[in-house]
């Protein structure tokens, strides 16, 4: 990013998504570390997270990419990884009725 900004400046926008902070001191530490095991089983659904970001960034404008990726939690993705994984996460709502 470093160099990035060395040649193009600070002004320019970009989207961001991750798994979040667990506290301020440690964040740059833990943005650089690879994922644990744990945070691997979600890289996909940060992955399409980011995608469905871009794709808003080009159909809708940067204004709607930065309102969903800003909101973006992955939370709402665990019970999807867990269902794409055929595991239940526990929801009711996504079972199928008797």
């Amino acid at each position: 990013m470093r160099s990035v900004i060395a040649t193009m400046g600070d002004r320019f926008p970009r989207l961001r998504v991750g798994l979040g902070r667990e506290n301020e001191e440690d964040s740059i530490d833990r943005v650089l570390s690879p994922f644990t095991q744990a945070e691997r089983a979600y890289v996909p659904a940060i992955v399409d997270a980011a995608a469905e970001g871009v794709q808003l960034w080009l159909n809708d404008g940067l204004d709607a990419a930065m309102r969903f990726v800003n909101t973006w939690q992955l939370e709402i993705a665990q019970g999807e990884a867990a269902r794409s994984k055929g595991e239940d996460d526990g929801d009711p709502s996504d079972r199928p009725p008797d």
